[in-house]
């Protein structure tokens, strides 16, 4: 992920164990210099998006992940439990509006929802009756989200209301478990 002037954030794997994992998430600026490294902890990998200061959200990706908010010097400025498989992330156009989707046990479903930035709260939730693997945004800030096990590509409107399926006429192969498409 970058920022508005070009610094560069990676997220991954640094050490597993037993007991799960510790992901990286560090900082490069646009000459590829390392400026910091934060650490966190889930079974899988999860998520990370940036806003154009440079904040960074991550998702745990699993029930023992966190939801969270780095300030653009790495400082947590909020850390919240995790819905359970929260996947992945993505951000309009505009970087306005951030979307979060995955398995949520509260209320139960597979869904796709909208990310409070300032606060990391979820609201306008939608459920879907396949789990919510993959999702994108347009330039008008309508969402676009790819479910298992049908590979369905549904659409959702900037408004957050559901937009119906989206005939593709592709072929969307799945990898794997643990893999998004």
């Amino acid at each position: 992920q970058e920022d508005a002037v070009g610094n560069v954030f990676v997220h991954g794997n640094y050490s597993q164990n037993s007991s799960g994992n510790n992901y990286h998430v560090q900082k490069y600026n646009s000459l590829g210099v390392w400026q910091w490294t934060y650490t966190t902890y889930s079974i899988f990998l999860g998520d990370i998006a940036v806003d154009n200061p440079g904040n960074v959200y991550i998702i745990g990706g699993y029930c023992a992940g966190k939801r969270q908010k780095l300030d653009p010097n790495g400082v947590q400025l909020w850390s919240l439990s995790g819905l359970c498989e929260e996947w992945r992330l993505a951000f309009n156009y505009s970087k306005t509006v951030l979307a979060i989707c995955g398995y949520f046990i509260n209320p139960g479903g597979n869904n796709l929802a909208q990310l409070d930035m300032a606060t990391g709260a979820i609201s306008n939730q939608i459920a879907y009756n396949e789990e919510t693997r993959s999702i994108s945004a347009d330039c008008n800030g309508d969402m676009y989200s790819l479910h298992l096990p049908t590979s369905t590509l549904r659409k959702t409107n900037a408004n957050f209301t559901p937009a119906g399926v989206v005939p593709s006429g592709l072929a969307l192969i799945y990898s794997g478990t643990g893999y998004a498409y």
